[in-house]
């Protein structure tokens, strides 16, 4: 039996330093519990006990890092920070933001004008597994890098996005898109048939001809 992958079967328990223990919440229900612990912390806000984001990267754990990051990435009050030096373990955008302002500030976050809340920046989406699990990221297969989508990236400015090469304006829309070059498949390339189509001689998407002078 895999006990680690047993213990995180259960929402009550986490695997901590080697040993599969309960969660913070799950422990301790009183402030002055909660904050003798060496991996909890008191949050005001819900009157509970919370694991610390922080703790999750102590150097003293004997957990891997993967195992870390794992631990980190599980809690949504968390991100892990692959910008830092060195990389650890953080408190979520949406517990350090309310603002947008404040939000975009922080390199590490972005403000989602859709969901009125901050969150954690697509460039600290690793894969393009994660990266597809944000609407607002796109995965851009040439520097294997999450980014913003287009009409994030540049929202108001049709010049800035026309300079950008992996972007194209959409006048119809009255937005930034992508470049129909980075629809690399025939179902990608349909999926904006207003704009692009298949170049089937050469197995690429492209600008519809009539397209061109609006994009």
């Amino acid at each position: 039996i895999d006990e680690r992958a047993e213990c995180l079967g259960d929402d009550m328990c986490e695997y901590h330093n080697g040993k599969c223990t309960r969660r913070c919440a799950f422990t301790y229900f009183n402030q002055s519990s909660c904050d003798m612990s060496d991996h909890c912390e008191w949050d005001n806000k819900t009157g509970a006990c919370r694991n610390s984001c922080h703790k999750y990267s102590d150097p003293k754990l004997k957990n891997t890092t993967a195992e870390k990051i794992a631990m980190c990435s599980d809690d949504a009050l968390c991100f892990w920070d692959y910008s830092a030096s060195p990389q650890h373990c953080n408190k979520s955008c949406q517990l350090l933001y309310t603002s947008a302002d404040k939000c975009n500030n922080d390199t590490r976050c972005m403000w989602s004008e859709e969901k009125k809340k901050c969150h954690v920046d697509c460039s600290n989406y690793q894969t393009d597994k994660n990266c597809a699990t944000d609407t607002m990221c796109v995965w851009d297969t040439t520097s294997t890098k999450c980014k913003k989508a287009c009409k994030y990236r540049w929202p108001e400015s049709e010049s800035d996005c026309e300079s950008d090469p992996t972007c194209m304006y959409s006048d119809a829309k009255r937005e930034c898109q992508i470049h129909c070059k980075l629809l690399g498949t025939t179902s990608n390339c349909a999926s904006n048939s207003k704009m692009c189509e298949w170049d089937t001689s050469k197995g690429l998407c492209r600008i519809q001809c009539d397209k061109r002078e609006e994009a």
